[in-house]
């Protein structure tokens, strides 16, 4: 009982020091809307002298060189038939391997180890001779 008024007390002192620090987080923050700075005195003298309206004689005219419902559909028919031309050219079904065996030849060519450097009886020459040099380690006393 005492762990949970332990938790209940800390959780309300926790939200009393956070809203503390945030009110007084609020009163350091400059005022950014004091009527003597230069952005404010330029806001209102703006909104006290509205601009121009626009006159009709000052919206273009309708462009010609727009295709019409007609012909976009014509395009988009035309587009649509290109991708079935290229899906019916390159499906799964028009794919087919030849002369496999002579590629399948040419990649075992390519894929053959080199020949090896030292044969086993340099190998062997190699360790006798080692042997050879070798000296044992001192007996201990």
């Amino acid at each position: 009982m005492n762990v949970a008024k332990r938790i209940f007390d800390q959780t309300i002192r926790g939200t009393a020091s956070i809203a503390v620090l945030t009110a007084l987080a609020g009163c350091a923050m400059p005022n950014v809307a004091s009527d003597s700075s230069p952005l404010a005195q330029e806001a209102a003298r703006l909104s006290a002298t509205p601009g121009e309206y626009p006159d009709v004689a000052d919206i273009p005219k309708a462009p010609t060189d727009v295709r019409g419902a007609g012909e976009w559909r014509s395009a988009v028919q035309d587009s649509e038939a290109a991708g079935r031309r290229v899906a019916a050219q390159t499906g799964p079904e028009t794919f087919t391997l030849k002369e496999t065996e002579s590629y399948a030849a040419s990649s075992r060519r390519a894929a053959t180890p080199p020949p090896a450097v030292t044969t086993p009886a340099d190998t062997a020459a190699f360790v006798r001779a080692a042997r050879e040099r070798a000296t044992p380690p001192p007996s201990p006393r």
